[in-house]
């Protein structure tokens, strides 16, 4: 077949050339995957549902920016995992309906919600990690240049990536012939491929390399005021409250990188093997994710 054309002939082939060898034990792989993938969703819908629900009950935490962002963050990975399983359960569901067809193709069967909450959570991310960076390493611009609209801008920023990166390219490739839901239909095979690449840099290779960055730059700042409050502490017998008031708003800082760090660790070693095989074979090519 002509490699400049990629469509939906290709798209069947691709499911209908599968030898009765090999058939059965790919069977078996894509039922333990979806298993996986539903225990996945399951435990982690209420592990960040209660996330949300604690700070949402503590009015003071909705005070901070920071928090702020954190809440968007929990909604964001909180509807990543409803729509996994949900996507999940539609993919898997016999519909008769045109118009329902049309629904489940448009929102599950292309994996656009999941998508959608999937890559604002990892822009989310980033987007805490901007504003701690700002607010440890340069305090000063922080404090001078921070405005209210920064803030909306940092919780709306996530969807508006998810929209732009993944709804609006997968709904202007997408097609349905005889039932069947087809996403990414570029005209040649160049362009699919060229928009992988671009999400791969954009979604995962860039991000960690800022969170590198960003934290240890982070890290090295605290490591200095914890020096200079543990030098004043030690000057005086009797911290003053102004000493104690630093001292707390340190440990407070700390937790939060510290969890921060947790969280890009866990981010980059879950989608490295996705990304990786993504990138070397075509098991991530379109309708076969």
């Amino acid at each position: 077949m002509n490699q400049t054309t990629w469509n939906l002939t290709t798209m069947v082939t691709e499911g209908s050339t599968d030898g009765g060898r090999h058939s059965r034990p790919r069977h078996h792989r894509n039922t333990q995957f979806l298993e996986l993938s539903f225990l996945i969703g399951s435990v982690g819908s209420v592990a960040n549902g209660f996330v949300l629900l604690a700070l949402l009950c503590a009015r003071q935490s909705r005070r901070k920016k920071i928090n702020v962002f954190i809440i968007n963050q929990s909604v964001l990975d909180l509807l990543a995992c409803i729509f996994l399983i949900l996507t999940i359960f539609f993919n898997r569901l016999e519909i008769t309906s045109i118009a329902a067809k049309w629904i489940v193709c448009l929102l599950f069967e292309t994996n656009t919600v999941l998508a959608i909450a999937s890559y604002g959570s990892i822009f989310g991310l980033v987007v805490i990690t901007v504003e701690r960076y700002v607010k440890i390493v340069h305090p000063v611009i922080h404090r001078n240049h921070y405005r209210r609209w920064m803030t909306y801008a940092g919780v709306i920023l996530p969807w508006v990536d998810g929209i732009c990166c993944y709804l609006i390219p997968v709904w202007s490739t997408m097609k349905m012939v005889d039932g069947e839901c087809f996403r990414f239909q570029w005209p040649v095979r160049a362009m699919y491929d060229g928009y992988t690449l671009t999400m791969f840099f954009w979604h995962y290779a860039i991000p960690p390399a800022f969170f590198f960055f960003a934290y240890s730059r982070i890290i090295g700042v605290i490591r200095r005021q914890h020096g200079v409050v543990a030098s004043t502490s030690c000057s005086t017998n009797q911290p003053g409250a102004n000493s104690s008031r630093q001292q707390a708003k340190h440990s407070g800082e700390v937790n939060i990188v510290r969890t921060m760090v947790i969280i890009v660790v866990c981010f980059c070693i879950c989608y490295l093997p996705y990304k990786l095989i993504c990138r070397s074979s075509l098991s991530c090519s379109p309708n076969n994710v």
